[in-house]
């Protein structure tokens, strides 16, 4: 149901390896993958097939899919693909390199109209859904104070996505059903995680609800906030803001550990200064400098192969052909 469209190709690309879907709990399959953790599905692949064909494949973090974090749910497959190593639990654990990027001809396209942007100097931006988890860890409430932090400076912000401008009452309900979702999965919810709406009349906040394109929102600022859901994992963020043109200002793991180069973006994590901080005292150089190297990492072939979302499917697609033929 909440499945990023993204992955309706998989499908097909799993005919290509010879693979048979069947439904899950179906007497003639030898192997069960899970795409998440699914309690009443895992109960009818495992009355037929045996623990060490059992396979989790975990693309989803802590903070949005917290059961599939805990051990006794782990103990129940025989191997787990994760897209981090942070996410690993057991003892058959391997990593996953997903995609988030289109074809390259797309990429390029967009990199060159961000390229031909004339934008003002310091402007800032964010992009995300206003979301919440009171799962210890997560990053959703740093969003919201990030925000805050530019507007209680004065400086102005512009912010894209939705729910940002709910109620208080909408904001306490979806709270409450985070809390309510944490317990299910027997876990203490964080109540620091709270947090009161955000205040889109404040006159430094240019709000402007759901867009088409990220990119060209992202193109009419000079630097991207870009804060994962998680310290755990890389998502499309960073790339959508190289891609777009901007100096990312990153909360997230170590870049390097997942093979991106640091000199892409200014990273927060570990660091005294604040995300303000970092762009009052970004000079025009080495603004510059950011935006130049980020653009040639990001059209680089190798990055495109690598971040490919079809190379990504193709390459999980073809470790799943080879555990059925083991």
């Amino acid at each position: 149901g909440n499945l990023d469209p993204k992955w309706k190709v998989f499908p097909s690309i799993l005919e290509t390896k010879n693979i048979s879907i069947v439904p899950v709990g179906d007497s003639a399959s030898a192997h069960y993958f899970s795409l998440e953790h699914d309690g009443p599905s895992l109960a009818l692949a495992s009355k037929s097939v045996k623990l060490e064909n059992r396979t989790l494949i975990i693309v989803e973090p802590r903070s949005v899919h917290p059961e599939q974090f805990r051990k006794k749910v782990r103990s129940n497959y025989g191997r787990e693909i994760t897209l981090s190593r942070r996410h690993w639990m057991g003892t058959l654990s391997e990593i996953w390199h997903g995609g988030h990027l289109g074809s390259p001809e797309a990429v390029i396209a967009e990199v060159t109209k961000s390229q031909n942007t004339i934008r003002q100097p310091n402007t800032v931006g964010l992009i995300n859904e206003n979301k919440f988890s009171l799962v210890s860890g997560n990053e959703y409430k740093r969003r919201y104070r990030v925000i805050n932090e530019f507007l209680e400076r004065k400086h102005e912000f512009s912010l894209a996505g939705s729910y940002w401008d709910k109620s208080l009452n909408w904001t306490f309900a979806k709270q409450a059903h985070s809390a309510i979702r944490t317990f299910s999965a027997r876990l203490i919810p964080d109540l620091r995680e709270c947090h009161l709406p955000l205040r889109v009349q404040n006159k430094y906040l240019n709000y402007v609800g759901r867009v088409d394109s990220q990119f060209a929102f992202l193109r009419t600022v000079q630097f991207a906030i870009v804060i994962e859901n998680e310290a755990n994992y890389v998502t499309e963020k960073i790339l959508n803001a190289l891609i777009s043109g901007c100096v990312p200002v990153y909360f997230g793991p170590p870049l390097s550990e997942f093979g991106i180069p640091d000199e892409i973006a200014i990273q927060i994590n570990g660091l005294r200064f604040s995300a303000y901080d970092a762009v009052k005292n970004c000079s025009q150089e080495r603004a510059d400098q950011i935006i130049t190297f980020g653009r040639k990492w990001i059209t680089n072939p190798l990055t495109l192969e690598r971040w490919s979302i079809e190379t990504g499917f193709e390459r999980l697609a073809s470790r799943i052909e080879a555990l059925t033929l083991r």
